[in-house]
């Protein structure tokens, strides 16, 4: 029952983690605007070429001075941008780095969390419904004593009752746990992720020529890893279920179930099992994902068989803008990106 209702589960809850990270990481419109500007640059760029192709010498010599100019912020917001943002263009290209990095960090942290709070939840319901089904046997075999042929009633009448009462037990829980885990765990998550990022990433401007292979960006990333997890224990973004008990529209079970829940949490074993979990989380998006990025696609077969490669060799090193937008473009709330693609 676990393995089945936790791939369940999670494909139910992969999409509302998917909206939670996105709307705390967009940076749609700062895209827009950049592309806007750079539309505008080429444009304008054309437009000095033809003088200085077509035009007299006056007309050549502000050409020339436009073209010098065209890299700057002053010669977009000179001839009317039209984005109505007083924001530089390294100001945006620095939100567009932290937020799609920051996505992409979050979604492995979150997807590995929600695994293990689901195995442990669906383990604790697993048992209590065990226990209940050995009672209620117990009790209908005690009133069907005299009566043989009840034996399989009973055992049909118990399977549909924990089915039934498994059923609103798992939606109390899920309800109560997750919806607090979207709403308050994943922004605290991204903000603490935010600032590490911003500070630690100072080195990654946008707004150079810089470029980086395979090896150079698992570097980085995996420095923000080792910061962040330090600086920040993930047992902080999982919000307390203390006050979440105390609801009237939690039955029994499931308030016992979130009790044991925290219990587990705070455990020094969970702790070692989530970082487990964390790190195959990486793994995963590393060979499926990132490789995608840098290796040619003939490349990212032999790359993926041999995990313990190192090389940078077959990689490819290209733009930090490129890469950044790749990384945009990347869904990274989706099945085959869950801690159970890496058993």
């Amino acid at each position: 029952m676990t393995d089945k209702y936790r791939e369940e589960t999670m494909q139910y809850l992969l999409p509302m983690l998917k909206t939670a990270v996105d709307n705390h990481t967009d940076a749609t419109l700062e895209a827009k605007i950049l592309k806007k500007r750079r539309k505008l640059r080429r444009k304008m760029k054309e437009q000095s070429d033809e003088k200085i192709i077509t035009g007299d010498k006056e007309n050549n010599k502000d050409a020339e001075s436009n073209i010098a100019a065209m890299k700057t912020n002053e010669y977009v917001n000179r001839n009317n941008n039209g984005d109505n943002d007083d924001r530089d263009d390294a100001f945006l290209w620095e939100i567009v780095k932290i937020r799609a990095i920051c996505r992409m960090m979050a979604s492995a942290y979150s997807i590995a969390s929600l695994f293990l709070l689901l195995t442990v939840q669906i383990s604790l319901l697993e048992g209590a419904l065990h226990d209940d089904n050995d009672e209620l046997l117990s009790n209908e075999h005690k009133n069907s004593r005299s009566h043989q042929n009840d034996h399989c009633n009973a055992s049909v009448s118990s399977d549909e009752h924990n089915d039934n009462g498994s059923k609103h037990t798992h939606k109390q829980i899920l309800t109560q746990t997750f919806k607090q885990f979207f709403d308050v765990g994943v922004p605290s998550l991204i903000s603490s992720l935010e600032r590490v990022v911003a500070i630690h990433l100072r080195g990654w401007n946008m707004t150079t020529s810089l470029e980086m292979g395979a090896n150079e960006f698992v570097s980085g990333i995996n420095s923000i890893r080792r910061i962040f997890d330090e600086e920040h224990p993930f047992l902080c973004f999982m919000t307390s279920l203390t006050a979440i008990n105390n609801s009237s529209d939690v039955d029994v079970r499931a308030r016992g179930i979130l009790d044991e829940t925290w219990d587990i949490a705070e455990s020094e074993l969970f702790g070692k099992t989530l970082i487990d979990c964390i790190y195959a989380t990486f793994d995963t998006m590393k060979y499926d994902e990132w490789n995608s990025i840098f290796y040619p696609t003939d490349a990212v077969a032999s790359s993926a068989a041999n995990l313990s490669c190192s090389s940078d060799d077959l990689s490819k090193k290209l733009p930090l803008v490129q890469i950044v937008t790749m990384l945009q473009q990347k869904r990274w709330c989706k099945a085959g990106n869950d801690v159970k693609s890496t058993n």
